[in-house]
C-alpha cells in the first residue's frame, strides 16, 4: 500500500462510498453539501490549503483518504474515510500511520490530533487501538458533540 496525492479519479469514488448526507457531515463536518459533485468536492476539500491523500493498494484501488493540517500544535487529522468495502481490516492504521509521518515531517511536531463524532463508536475503538486517547480540547472552538483524541 502505499500513499499519494488524490487523483480526481480518487474524489469521484470517494464520493461514491458517501450515500447521505448524515454520512458527508460525519465524515467531513458541516461545511460541505450533499448532494456533491467531483469538482466541487475538490475545491471543498482543498479549500483550506489542508494536505490530502489516497491510501492505494499495489494495483492502485483507491482503499482510504485523509488530510492534516496544524492545529494546536499537533498534526491534527481529519477526513479519514476507508472504503465500504475494505472496512475492519485495519486499514484505518497504515492510513493515520502515513499521514501522520508526512503530517510530522512537514509541520516539524510530534504529536496527532483528531476529532471523532462522540457516536461513531467503531472509529473511538479504532482510534484507541493505535493509541489515541479522549483528552480535553485544548481551546474553546471544540466541536458539539465531537471526542478530541490525541496521539503522541
Amino acid at each position: 500500500m502505499t500513499l499519494i496525492i488524490p487523483t480526481i479519479s480518487h474524489y469521484s469514488e470517494l464520493l461514491s462510498w458517501i450515500a447521505s448526507a448524515d454520512q458527508l457531515t460525519n465524515w467531513a463536518g458541516p461545511n460541505i453539501a450533499y448532494p456533491s459533485k467531483v469538482e466541487l468536492l475538490i475545491n471543498d476539500l482543498q479549500a483550506k490549503g489542508w494536505s490530502s491523500f489516497s491510501l492505494i493498494s499495489k494495483k492502485h484501488q483507491l482503499l482510504a483518504f485523509g488530510q492534516y493540517y496544524r492545529r494546536q500544535g499537533c498534526c491534527h487529522l481529519c477526513r479519514l474515510i476507508v472504503s465500504p468495502k475494505h472496512r475492519g481490516k485495519g486499514l484505518v492504521e497504515t492510513l493515520i500511520e502515513g499521514i501522520s509521518l508526512e503530517g510530522y515531517r512537514e509541520l516539524g511536531v510530534n504529536a496527532c490530533s483528531l476529532f471523532v463524532y462522540s457516536d461513531n463508536s467503531s472509529a473511538i475503538k479504532a482510534y484507541q487501538k493505535i493509541g489515541f486517547a479522549v483528552a480535553q480540547y485544548p481551546a474553546d472552538d471544540a466541536m458539539d458533540n465531537c471526542l478530541y483524541m490525541i496521539k503522541g
